[in-house]
């Protein structure tokens, strides 16, 4: 696990390779294919790995205050996020790579994972029908704009590693968000 994650967050997947992940495991071929069909499935595997994770640090958020509202719980969740980002660097650059990698197997994994744009819109929906969000805000454009904005300052910040100066740049930004969206 330890040298596919290693090659991951290195190479785009469309890069990675099978021969560097075995000679970084010290493992022969074989063995690779014991637990793998192909680079594919072992993707897969640490993509699940880090989904897992990442959905126990985001239950934190959830659970703990259910009803905060939508900034508060981005809010959390990005402090979450950076908390993830700095314990698991290599976690995030997979991610990273992920963007960037137009390789049709990844396309099919980033279409068939939403991720934060539904999740957002979710929230979105649920604060304007409890009256914390004004129903005039188109809620998909919303939740496209936050969506960009929040992996644009997480890039940012995963490379600048200012995770202070990221958190108060991301906590302005929300509260000049939230002063134009509230009823």
């Amino acid at each position: 696990m330890a040298a596919m994650i290693d090659e991951f967050s290195q190479v785009p997947f469309s890069q990675a390779s099978i021969n560097r992940i075995i000679k970084l495991a010290g493992i022969p071929r074989g063995s690779f294919y014991q637990y793998f069909t192909d680079k594919e499935d072992a993707y897969r595997t640490v993509l699940s790995k880090i989904a897992h994770e990442k959905a126990l640090l985001f239950q934190k958020v959830v659970s703990v205050q259910p009803e905060a509202g939508f900034y508060n719980e981005l809010l959390g969740l990005l402090e979450q996020t950076i908390l993830w980002m700095q314990r698991e660097p290599k976690y995030y650059r997979i991610g990273a790579l992920m963007d960037l990698d137009n390789n049709e197997f990844i396309q099919s994994l980033n279409q068939a994972n939403p991720g934060l744009y539904d999740y957002l819109l979710s929230r979105i929906q649920h604060d304007q029908e409890a009256g914390r969000l004004r129903r005039d805000v188109d809620p998909k454009l919303f939740a496209e704009m936050v969506t960009a904005l929040t992996r644009q300052m997480l890039t940012d910040l995963f490379y600048s590693q200012d995770f202070e100066g990221m958190m108060q740049k991301a906590k302005a930004l929300f509260r000049m968000i939230e002063s134009g969206t509230r009823p």
